[in-house]
C-alpha cells in the first residue's frame, strides 16, 4: 500500500508554501490499524499568513471586481483537474478514510458537479435590481457585494464532495476563501489543492490547509474574517457560533444529526427495504443525515424488524478496497470506542440486541452493524448522535405518536416517511421537525436547500439558499435623473 506524505507543501494565497512547523498526523488505515503516511498540520504562523494573504486579496478587490466569467474560467479549471483524479481519490477513500470503493466512485463524480452548480448559482447574484420610493420620490439601487473572507470547515466524511461545494460556491460568490480539513480526510483536500493551484487563482485568493481544533479556532476568532461555513459536530458547531457572535462574524452551521425513518402501516415494505439498510447504515453509520431512529406502526413491526435483521446480516464487511465489500471500518479507534461505549451502555439498561452489538475481533476498527429495541424514547441511544452503524427500532400505534416520538430530538437535520397514501405523507413530513425529510425514500437533491433546526444548526447549502450567505446586500439612494441614467448604462 502507498505510503502518503501528504501536504509537504501548503497551498497558501493560492501558492504553495512551506509548512512553518514539522507537526505530522498519522494516517492510519481503519481497515487494519497500519500506518499508511502522515500529513503535515498546519500551525499558527501557516494560519496567519493565509489569512493575511486573504486580506491581501480582499483589499485589493483582485477577485471581488473580477468579472463573472473568469471567475468561471478558474473554477472549471479547478474540476477539469478533479476530474483527472478520481481513481485517485476513489483510492484514497478506502485507504484513509475505509469506505468501499463500490460505494466512493459515485461520490467523487457527483461532487464535480458542485463546481458547475456553484457557476450556475451565483449569475442570478450578479444582478442588481432598481426600486422606486413613491415616498421619498427616490430609488434604491440593490446590490450585492461578497461577504469577505470567507472560513471553510470540513470533517473527516466526505472531504472532497463538502470541500468542492464550500470552496467553488465562495469564490464563485468573489470571496478569498481559507479552507481547513480535519487531519483525517486530508489526502483528500490535498487534490483540491492542487486543482485550485494548478487553475490559476489571484494572490491571496485561495489557502487549504489541514490542521486541528486549534487551527480551526484560530481562523474562527480572527476579526479580519467575514464568514465561517463548517460542517460537524454540534459540540464544535456551538462553540464556533460564540466565536463568530464576538465579531459579529455570519456562520453556517451544517452539524449533527438523529434522523428518524416513519414507516406507516400502509407502507410499501419493498420500498422500504430498499432504502431503510443504506439510510441507517451506509458509509458505516458515518454520515449526517444517517436514519439512526427508526418508528414502525406496531401492525408491521415484528415484519420490518426481522427484514431489516435480514439485510444487515446479510452485509459483506471487509476490505473497503474489495468491491464486494459493502460495510467498511470506522474512520478511526476513538470512534469505534465511542460507538461501542454507548451501545453496551443501552444493553446494560435493558435494550434488546436484535444482531449485532459488538466491535468485531479483527483488526482495524470495525463494529457489527447493529439493531436495537425495546428501550425508551428518551434513552441516550436514542437522543445522542452515535455516528455509527446502529440502528434502534422502536413501535407506534397512530401518526401522532410517531411524529410525537419523531420531534422528542435536540436534532432536526433529515428524515424519511413510508407511506403509499400522498397526501398522508406530506401531511407528516409537514409536521416533523428537520430542515430535509424523503418520501418513500432516502437522502437529499443537489437543488434543495440542506440544513438543520435545533442543534442540527443553522444556515443552509445547495441550491439558491446555499449562495445567499456568501453575499452582503448593499442599497444605494439615487434621485431621478441618477437613476434613469444607470438604468440608461445597463440598456447598452
Amino acid at each position: 500500500m502507498s505510503n502518503y506524505r501528504g501536504f509537504e507543501k501548503f497551498l497558501i494565497g493560492s501558492q504553495w508554501a512551506e509548512p512553518h512547523g514539522n507537526v505530522r498526523h498519522t494516517v492510519l488505515d481503519p481497515s487494519s490499524g497500519d500506518e499508511i503516511g502522515t500529513v503535515r498540520l498546519a500551525d499558527e504562523a501557516d494560519i496567519d499568513a493565509a489569512l493575511k494573504a486573504a486580506r491581501a486579496a480582499l483589499d485589493s478587490r483582485v477577485w471581488t471586481d473580477a468579472p463573472f466569467e473568469e471567475r468561471a474560467e478558474r473554477i472549471r479549471a479547478a474540476r477539469s483537474y478533479c476530474e483527472g483524479q478520481i481513481d485517485r481519490l476513489v483510492e484514497l477513500s478506502a485507504n484513509e478514510l475505509g469506505l468501499p470503493v463500490s460505494q466512493n466512485r459515485g461520490r467523487h463524480l457527483a461532487a464535480l458537479t458542485y463546481f458547475d452548480d456553484a457557476i450556475e448559482r451565483a449569475r442570478p447574484f450578479t444582478q442588481t435590481e432598481l426600486r422606486p420610493d413613491p415616498l421619498t420620490r427616490k430609488t434604491a439601487l440593490v446590490s450585492r457585494e461578497p461577504v469577505g473572507i470567507v472560513v471553510a470547515i470540513i470533517p473527516f466524511n466526505g472531504p472532497f464532495a463538502m470541500g468542492v461545494n464550500k470552496t467553488a460556491r465562495a469564490l464563485m460568490a468573489g470571496c478569498p476563501v481559507i479552507l481547513k480539513t480535519s487531519p483525517e480526510g486530508s489526502l483528500h483536500a490535498e487534490v483540491l489543492a492542487e486543482a485550485y493551484a494548478a487553475a490559476g487563482f489571484p494572490a491571496g485568493v485561495v489557502s487549504v490547509l489541514p490542521g486541528g481544533a486549534d487551527a480551526g479556532i484560530r481562523l474562527v476568532n480572527s476579526p479580519d474574517i467575514g464568514m465561517v461555513t463548517f460542517t460537524g459536530s454540534t459540540a464544535a458547531g456551538r462553540a464556533i457560533a460564540k466565536s463568530c457572535a464576538e465579531n459579529f462574524t455570519r456562520s453556517s452551521l451544517e452539524l449533527g444529526g438523529k434522523s428518524a425513518s416513519i414507516i406507516c402501516d400502509d407502507a410499501d415494505l419493498d420500498v422500504v427495504m430498499g432504502c431503510l439498510p443504506i439510510g441507517a447504515f451506509g458509509n458505516s453509520g458515518q454520515v449526517c443525515l444517517t436514519l439512526s431512529r427508526t418508528y414502525v406502526h406496531r401492525s408491521l413491526f415484528d415484519t420490518v424488524l426481522e427484514r431489516l435483521k435480514e439485510a444487515v446480516q446479510a452485509f459483506v464487511i471487509g476490505d473497503p478496497r474489495e468491491e464486494t465489500t459493502m460495510l467498511g471500518p470506522i474512520v478511526s479507534r476513538r470512534q469505534l470506542d465511542h460507538i461501542n461505549g454507548l451501545v453496551q451502555g443501552a444493553i446494560a439498561a435493558g435494550a434488546k440486541v436484535v444482531t449485532g452489538g459488538s466491535i468485531i475481533d479483527r483488526p482495524g476498527n470495525f463494529f457489527e452493524p447493529t439493531i436495537l429495541t425495546d428501550v425508551a424514547n428518551s434513552a441516550a441511544i436514542v437522543q445522542q448522535e452515535i455516528f455509527g452503524p446502529v440502528n434502534v427500532i422502536l413501535p407506534f400505534d397512530d401518526d401522532d405518536e410517531a411524529i410525537r416520538l419523531a420531534n422528542e430530538s435536540n436534532f432536526g437535520l433529515h428524515g424519511a416517511v413510508f407511506t403509499r397514501d400522498f397526501e398522508r405523507g406530506l401531511r407528516i413530513a409537514e409536521r416533523i421537525k428537520t430542515g430535509t425529510i424523503a418520501l418513500n425514500g432516502y437522502g437529499i437533491t443537489a437543488t434543495g436547500p440542506l440544513g438543520g433546526v435545533k442543534w442540527s444548526g443553522w444556515g443552509r447549502e445547495n441550491g439558491p439558499e446555499g449562495m445567499e450567505h456568501f453575499y452582503e446586500f448593499k442599497s444605494l439612494s439615487l434621485d431621478t435623473a441618477a437613476a434613469e441614467q444607470y438604468r440608461a448604462l445597463n440598456e447598452k
